[in-house]
């Protein structure tokens, strides 16, 4: 959570330095969106490096938790790098994003393709959220939908009580709620 925020107010402190001297005269505009693709290239190698240092330190994965189909994640593949193609008018229609919206593509496609859902000796991984054994304050099951259950978590940080939904496919709800059932106290 802190790492999301940081990077956010880094990137918004340099886009402000960035655009002060972009409308100073100082830099060109072709100079300024390089500089925000940069500083977003960068902010975005610090969050995933700082989401997998924080994944290894789950130990080892338990149980890999069923993830979005393959056709799911190559249609929004695709619908990404369409996106991006067409921010850059490498292809028509061109359309403008704001200058970090490439990042964001990328930060997106590491989240759907790398990230991954799993159970770990020391907590849980799921699309980026890394929540760990001791910070889970409790779990319950809701109905999802026909093929899947919603997995409630409530966590406590600082006296402030969080709740994560995730999807978990029905045919591993037994050994997840096993498997929870022995690190969640």
């Amino acid at each position: 959570m802190w790492a999301y925020l940081i990077a956010l107010l880094t990137y918004l402190s340099f886009s402000v330095i960035i655009m002060i001297l972009n409308i100073s005269g100082l830099i060109t505009l072709k100079v300024a969106i390089i500089a925000q693709v940069l500083v977003v290239a960068l902010i975005l190698i610090v969050v995933i490096f700082c989401i997998e240092r924080s994944k290894r330190s789950l130990g080892s994965k338990v149980l890999k938790l069923k993830s979005t189909s393959i056709l799911v994640r190559i249609i929004l593949t695709c619908l990404s790098i369409t996106f991006l193609l067409a921010e850059y008018k490498l292809i028509t229609p061109s359309i403008n994003f704001l200058p970090w919206s490439a990042g964001l593509i990328i930060f997106l496609l590491y989240l759907l393709w790398f990230s991954g859902r799993c159970i770990m000796d020391n907590g849980l991984v799921y699309d980026g959220t890394i929540l760990r054994w001791e910070d889970i304050n409790g779990f319950e099951w809701k109905q999802g939908s026909s093929t899947t259950t919603k997995l409630l978590f409530r966590k406590r940080e600082k006296e402030i009580l969080h709740k994560l939904r995730i999807s978990i496919q029905n045919e591993q709800k037994i050994a997840v709620d096993r498997i929870l059932n022995q690190k969640v106290c």
